[in-house]
């Protein structure tokens, strides 16, 4: 889930009175994906709000976050100090870093894919059905699917 759109449904929920419900929620998620970490302006609400979320899956379950922004960055992008070391202490504690290198895979991809009038990644379900190894939501990132699946996937 985009944190924006994470810190939007918190807000929503805070309105209408089903936060507490909605952090409950979040808590039982076993792998929460937090996407697109500091693409939006972060506010005081939504620090205090995303210190919730993963003060409550501390040591319980695992929060895998993406970002573009560098690690040192990330104090300075949550306005406030104290909160900024409450959220960072809960995701750097027990934590794996995998940096990336090199060219975006969607940009990798486009000229293919634009070239087959596709432009999204091909799905690949397994025989069975589910997905396959090596897939996320359906998309397979480990290999550039032939000019065949593209027509198969469409």
């Amino acid at each position: 889930m985009r944190l924006s759109r994470l810190l939007e449904e918190l807000a929503v929920a805070r309105v209408d009175g089903g936060y507490s419900k909605v952090l409950a929620g979040l808590a039982k998620i076993d792998a929460l994906v937090i996407d697109d970490w500091a693409i939006t302006p972060m506010t005081a609400d939504a620090s205090r709000d995303l210190l919730e979320v993963l003060d409550d899956r501390h040591q319980r379950r695992s929060t895998l976050v993406t970002s573009q922004l560098a690690v040192k960055h990330r104090h300075d992008y949550l306005a406030n100090p104290t909160i900024a070391d409450a959220i960072l202490d809960r995701l750097v504690q027990n934590s794996h870093r995998i940096t990336l290198q090199g060219e975006s895979l969607r940009k990798a991809q486009r000229p293919e894919l634009e070239r087959h009038g596709l432009t999204e990644p091909a799905l690949r379900p397994s025989p069975d059905g589910r997905l396959a190894s090596g897939s996320v939501a359906g998309i397979n990132w480990n290999r550039r699917p032939a000019s065949s699946e593209y027509a198969h996937t469409c």
